[in-house]
């Protein structure tokens, strides 16, 4: 190897990145790619070791070593060696050969190399049963590419298939690795080096932040992937194939629009970088045996209206043209865009293998299997077209601080469906209509899960609720700050009320507002506007005065029940009121029946689809809208909730949430329509996690609801651990996070 400073060379640029990634991280093996060959034939195990170091001793990236120089800069050089060992190991007589061979393959890739003087390569020959044999081959990352596995290998299969034959071995000399040092040499210093950081600069300028298909960022490097493979049979593979040049593209351009879509499909990004692996080297040079591969970024806009005819010119032209830009490292662009030492610039790397595998030993057949060669952070979707039966093998490969084994094969298998289905669509077909469900998981989501066709009781919610009243008279209904009501009390307090708004004029489609402070008589007179077939419009005292008016004068209620320490908010242009503590409204209570309303005394008869509130939304996005809930969809949703969570007599459910939101209506009826016990929570107490987790182990809470920001806020409540009386917590209301 020619060069200065006594044969000592600079590293190229590939070569470095590897030197300081590894140095970061010296016993990572994820540098180390490796792959075996299944022959299938009778193998001479003496000849085929020859074979390998007449390879090795001829392709001089094996005779690279490593050093630093006294002021800290790596050099490489030239030592040929003869003295590895060659490992031939026979498992014909072990239980289970093939797994044996893969533990024995998996434990050297696994094996951290020291690159100042450690074994650079792997070479051995498993015998799995007379006739079947592994030649497994392992480089590390800083002498050679995934391009050198099919040049190497060709090279051995010429020289074993020459030795058995016992005719002249291959006589032409391989080129040489410095010529690819010089080539890399000459290109940093040169004008081409330059333009090509300016075509870079310029085509992923305003780059968006990319989103990976876990959502989330890794730590750090990866010391092993998740790795699945899924097979693709030769008669499917030949019909990608025929699609691909339908659409006017190769296998790769397919499979590159493939991924396109499934990232926008999956993350709803229009402008987006796919990772390609790319020989990072001129084509004349392609046959040398070294370190140069590279991966550059493959920017597209996807949008929904685009036609798959469209995305796949786009992908065409963006190759080519990036590839004329191949040999500007990565790293130089992470260095060029100020993204060193973050996240990366793309989340799914495609790489698209195509080597010439169709080999022979000495007339016995071989098929390759890669077994670990990209080193990246988050995912990567690999496609190997190099089948000599024609199919193809789709591999996905995930950092498993990201992604599970279950996500990998869950990705690899949506990839494989998106890229069928953009095989069979149209040049004409809409992006957006290429579905990420395969047909088994639509027929799932739009059937199966749809399959929910149930008995739902064609009554309304006073007739539910009346049974427990009857068989449980002096269970406890709610209790409320050392107050304690039974189910006999409550009903029978809510029927005298009831009667009253009756006389008042109250009904069917008769709307009731209700202005109190969450408390027993919250309870109560929620409880008699149903009974009496009004519909409740809950006013949250502590909303401003505004928005309290606006309510009042757009849902036009009948009258407002309320409290008499909060009657004085309501003036003379608001509905007249009812202060259901007065001792005016108490003296005629005490005078009305207390059984249950029926439907001779109330306006007209309550039926299912008459509404049972009328609850305002915040306004947030307009004026604030009042949405009338029918009893029907009360009953549905509560008898869905029991069906699912079971809730009993031996439940006590916290009512927390203000009574102008949605969830209120499960944690007030939930528990009345079954037995079970209504623990109020003080006025402001819901946004006091002390006091909550307080109220939790003192009344024995079972249910609770809170919306995700102020669960965390509660589990940062040391006396939360305590409430271990809590079955299940209901989270909505807001987007959950991940954690």
């Amino acid at each position: 190897m020619s060069g200065s400073r006594g044969g000592r060379r600079d590293l190229m640029a590939g070569q470095l990145g590897v030197w300081h990634a590894q140095q970061l991280d010296p016993d990572n093996p994820i540098y180390n790619m490796a792959e075996y060959i299944e022959i299938r034939g009778t193998v001479d195990a003496r000849l085929f070791e020859k074979a390998v170091r007449t390879a090795v001793s001829e392709i001089d990236c094996f005779a690279l070593r490593f050093e630093e120089a006294p002021d800290g800069t790596p050099r490489q050089y030239a030592a040929p060696s003869t003295d590895w060992p060659f490992h031939t190991v026979d498992l014909s007589e072990t239980e289970d050969p093939r797994a044996r061979a893969a533990e024995w393959m998996r434990a050297d890739l696994r094996r951290p190399v020291d690159l100042r003087g450690g074994e650079l390569f792997t070479e051995a020959l498993l015998k799995i049963e007379d006739g079947l044999f592994f030649w497994y081959q392992r480089i590390h990352h800083i002498i050679a590419d995934g391009l050198a596995g099919s040049r190497i290998a060709s090279h051995v299969a010429a020289v074993y298939t020459a030795l058995r034959d016992g005719t002249l071995l291959p006589g032409e000399a391989l080129p040489s690795a410095s010529v690819l040092m010089d080539a890399d040499a000459e290109y940093r210093a040169s004008a081409d080096f330059a333009q090509d950081r300016q075509y870079w600069t310029e085509r992923l300028a305003g780059l968006p932040r990319a989103i990976g298909l876990s959502g989330r960022e890794p730590s750090g490097t990866p010391r092993e992937l998740t790795r699945h493979t899924l097979h693709v049979p030769a008669g499917a593979a030949a019909e990608l194939r025929s699609s691909a040049r339908r659409l006017g593209t190769s296998v790769s351009g397919l499979a590159l629009a493939a991924n396109a879509v499934y990232m926008h499909r999956a993350t709803g990004q229009d402008d987006l970088v796919l990772g390609v692996p790319v020989l990072g080297r001129k084509t004349a040079l392609r046959d040398i045996p070294g370190m140069t591969a590279n991966i550059i970024p493959l920017r597209l806009a996807v949008r929904p209206k685009d036609t798959v005819g469209e995305l796949v010119k786009q992908v065409s032209r963006g190759v080519r043209d990036a590839l004329r830009h191949q040999r500007y490292r990565y790293e130089d662009i992470l260095r060029d865009l100020k993204l060193v030492g973050g996240g990366g610039l793309y989340p799914l790397l495609v790489n698209i293998v195509s080597f010439d595998y169709d080999l022979t030993f000495g007339g016995a057949p071989s098929r390759a299997h890669s077994l670990g060669g990209i080193n990246f952070n988050d995912l990567s979707i690999s496609v190997y077209d190099r089948s000599s039966d024609g199919s193809m093998s789709v591999v996905a490969e995930g950092n498993p601080e990201l992604y599970d084994p279950e996500a990998v094969r869950a990705h690899v298998a949506q990839f494989l469906d998106v890229l069928n289905r953009l095989a069979r669509a149209g040049a004409d077909e809409r992006v957006h209509r290429i579905p990420l469900m395969s047909d088994s998981e639509q027929r799932l989501v739009l059937e199966q899960w749809n399959d929910t066709a149930r008995e739902i009781p064609a009554a309304t919610l006073p007739e539910l609720l009346r049974p427990w009243a009857a068989r449980t008279p002096d269970a406890l209904a709610v209790v409320h700050e050392g107050t304690e009501v039974t189910y006999a009390d409550l009903h029978a307090r809510a029927n005298r009320l009831a009667r009253l708004l009756i006389d008042r004029g109250a009904g069917p489609e008769t709307p009731v507002a209700v202005m109190l402070h969450r408390s027993v008589d919250l309870v109560v007179a929620l409880l008699a506007v149903l009974k009496a077939g009004g519909a409740y419009v809950p006013v949250d005292p502590d909303h401003p005065a505004e928005r309290v008016t606006y309510v009042l004068e757009d849902a036009r209620p009948l009258l407002v029940l309320t409290s008499t320490d909060l009657a004085p908010r309501l003036g003379e242009s608001h509905p007249p009121h009812l202060a259901v503590d007065a001792p005016e409204t108490l003296a005629v209570l005490r005078d009305l029946e207390d059984t249950d309303p029926t439907d001779a005394e109330r306006r007209a008869p309550l039926r299912p689809a008459h509404p049972a509130y009328v609850i305002y939304t915040s306004g947030s996005t307009g004026r604030p809208k009042g949405v009338a809930v029918p009893h029907a969809g009360v009953v549905n949703w509560l008898t869905w909730m029991q069906g699912a969570y079971q809730l009993s007599s031996e439940d006590r459910v916290l009512q927390k949430t203000p009574f102008g939101f949605d969830v209120s209506v499960r944690e007030f009826f939930w528990p009345l329509l079954h037995g079970a016990r209504i623990v109020v929570a003080k006025p402001s107490g819901h946004r006091d996690p002390a006091y909550l987790a307080e109220l939790i182990r003192r009344e024995g809470v079972t249910i609770a609801h809170f919306v995700p920001s102020l669960l965390q806020v509660f589990l940062r409540e040391a006396t939360a651990a305590a409430c271990t009386t809590l079955r299940a917590v209901f989270c909505s209301g807001e987007a959950l996070t991940g954690d």
